[in-house]
């Protein structure tokens, strides 16, 4: 319980005590355990109050978001699964398309706010990406959504492909949205000459998860991740990438099918 106060006071320094800020954060990189930035993650995001305001609430779903919808998910009134649903942005659009939603987030204030603004109309609980298991009673769905960069705060691959074959199972025909918010390079690539021919981007690879770790005062802890890390993870799921989204403007995010 110490240790958890003095953590926290430090990302509260972090963010008051700009001159120390990077010191703090570097100490936090190498100290902090898996659980322990899992749950400060959720307790930072429980004092998020702008994901509980009306206008963020209604901002609707992202460019990237909607096209994945259109392009890859079911027409309503198909069952979704939005995990990391926040404030309920995401799942206050689906449900004026017309879509019927289930959906967890670890910050219990966030879950409180959707809960309030959606009524009725969705069943959402206080939970992590990690624990869709616990949604077996209302499977199979339809389509799963891992709510705006919500993936990259899952911090280990092991937990990460623990959680694939859980959606596996739980949405056997897929698909599954994918966002995160750091790729692990930044704009890396060879090959683009003038003709406007992409080049091939560049993959930095880690020992561990910390290798990989960000630390923000505001949203907690996350990690860098490439396509290269998406594919492989969900290859061992029993998934493919259907469409990589990973180079564009905004979170990086990819659709996840079946293989086969």
């Amino acid at each position: 319980m110490a240790r958890m106060v003095t953590i926290k006071a430090a990302l509260i320094g972090a963010r008051g005590l700009r001159w120390a800020a990077n010191r703090i954060v570097g100490r936090l990189k190498t100290e902090v355990e898996p659980d322990e930035a899992t749950e400060l993650t959720g307790w930072l995001y429980d004092r998020a109050t702008r994901y509980t305001r009306p206008a963020t609430q209604q901002l609707g779903l992202h460019d990237f978001e909607t096209a994945a919808l259109e392009e890859h998910f079911p027409d309503p009134p198909a069952n979704l699964l939005v995990l990391g649903c926040g404030g309920g942005r995401e799942v206050i659009a689906l449900l004026q398309r017309g879509y019927e939603i289930v959906g967890s987030d670890p910050a219990r204030n966030l879950v409180e706010a959707a809960s309030e603004a959606c009524g009725d109309r969705a069943m959402l609980v206080v939970g992590k990406v990690q624990d869709a298991a616990r949604f077996n009673q209302h499977a199979p769905f339809d389509g799963v959504i891992v709510g705006w960069g919500a993936w990259g705060y899952v911090l280990q691959a092991s937990e990460r492909v623990e959680a694939l074959r859980c959606l596996a199972a739980l949405c056997p025909a897929g698909p599954v949205l994918l966002s995160w918010p750091h790729r692990r390079t930044e704009a890396v690539h060879t090959g683009a000459g003038a003709d406007g021919v992409p080049g091939q981007w560049t993959e930095t690879t880690g020992e561990s998860w910390r290798d990989n770790l960000v630390v923000n005062p505001g949203t907690g802890f996350s990690v860098k991740l490439g396509i290269e890390d998406i594919r492989a993870e969900a290859a061992k799921a029993g998934f493919t990438v259907a469409h990589d989204g990973a180079q564009t403007r905004g979170y990086a995010h990819v659709v996840l099918v079946p293989q086969g």
